[in-house]
């Protein structure tokens, strides 16, 4: 299947979209989602390393999803995957399957890392746009997302770049109040240390 190059401006157009999701959408339960997405990230050693290449070593962030609701499949779906160059810019993209996720089901994202021993930065930037991109497109067809979980290690790393990408930082008024002013797109990111949450988390709305 061929590799098809992608730009910000597909998530840009989408935003659009996201920006009128209603405020009942948003709520997700982390412990027990309708459907749990992986990004995995892995930096492609060798590859595209001809001479005068800008694109060597690249990071490829494969997608996958699994549906909770499935009682008889506990397998999950290759999705999707994307390339990066070391600056973070996007490559290309391919589909491996339709998207499945039904209206109003929960979804939650979790970034791994692959080499997760000696983890690149180049793969922040990665992670984060990949994850933005399933965000948007979760949203566009009105699916209940917004929960990120990260590796603890790269919590800071990956928060920063999702900054770089049109989010900025927001503290909810209360426990009991997450959604931004203007029901903005948002994300809470939440990291991890070998599946169990800790302390350290962080709400981000989407600008653009």
């Amino acid at each position: 299947m061929p590799m098809h190059r992608i730009g910000i401006s597909t998530v840009l157009m989408a935003a659009i979209v996201v920006a009128i999701t209603p405020p009942h959408a948003m709520a997700t339960n982390i412990k027990d989602p309708d459907w749990k997405v992986n990004l995995t990230t892995e930096v492609q050693k060798g590859v595209l390393n001809f001479r005068g290449s800008k694109c060597k070593d690249p990071v490829k962030v494969f997608v996958n999803y699994m549906d909770n609701t499935d009682k008889g499949d506990k397998k999950p779906k290759s999705y999707e995957e994307f390339w990066y160059n070391q600056a973070g810019k996007p490559l290309g993209q391919e589909k491996f399957d339709k998207y499945g996720i039904r209206p109003d089901e929960q979804v939650v994202m979790e970034i791994k890392h692959k080499n997760k021993d000696q983890v690149q930065r180049e793969e922040y930037k990665a992670a984060a746009n990949a994850a933005i991109r399933f965000f948007l497109d979760c949203k566009v067809h009105k699916g209940a997302i917004n929960t990120l979980m990260v590796p603890v290690n790269s919590f800071d790393g990956i928060v920063q770049s999702i900054e770089e990408q049109g989010f900025t930082k927001f503290e909810p008024a209360s426990a009991d109040d997450s959604t931004p002013s203007g029901n903005k797109p948002f994300l809470l990111v939440q990291a991890v240390d070998d599946t169990t949450a800790s302390d350290k988390s962080q709400y981000l709305e989407y600008q653009r």
